[in-house]
């Protein structure tokens, strides 16, 4: 992974500067889970709502590498969460809470009663050229669902280019 990284120039940072879209029934759409550290997104903020942010005037590159952790809060049931670079879905996982019912992991934000799998890497590496970026985070099978219940957060975002 050290040559790798070394092979892309690091863009930019975080994605919680980007403004809370207007149809979000939160104004603010960032939080804290599990430690001092601020997500976007998180228990009560985000569930089927996507988040996303355009990085522009991107230098003439091959290729891209975003790198990011997820955050999958509460009662997940067989439900994916997901990232898009421009339209192309180029990450998904599945996740369910407690597998067979059983919980083995521990709550450290949101509601007690359920577990939290926090920290999750994406790292994806995709050809791309265009002079800008747009990198979506959202779930797929939340349509509706209450963020109080169900939910997901993103932290340490970061695009690098090649």
């Amino acid at each position: 992974a050290g040559a790798r990284a070394r092979a892309h120039a690091h863009l930019h940072g975080s994605a919680s500067t980007t403004p809370p879209p207007p149809t979000s029934r939160s104004s603010n759409l960032t939080s804290t889970c599990g430690g001092p550290s601020r997500i976007l997104g998180g228990y009560c903020r985000l569930a089927g709502t996507p988040v996303d942010k355009t990085f522009e005037r991107l230098p003439a590159h091959r290729a891209v590498r975003i790198m990011a952790r997820y955050y999958f809060i509460d009662a997940w049931e067989a439900m994916v969460g997901t990232m898009r670079l421009d339209r192309d879905v180029v990450w998904t996982q599945q996740h369910t809470a407690c597998p067979g019912g059983a919980c083995r992991a521990v709550s450290v934000c949101g509601r007690e009663d359920v577990p939290d799998t926090i920290g999750t890497l994406i790292d994806a590496v995709r050809p791309h050229t265009a002079p800008s970026l747009t990198v979506t985070f959202g779930t797929h099978g939340m349509h509706g669902a209450d963020p109080c219940d169900v939910s997901y957060g993103v932290q340490a975002v970061s695009v690098y280019v090649k």
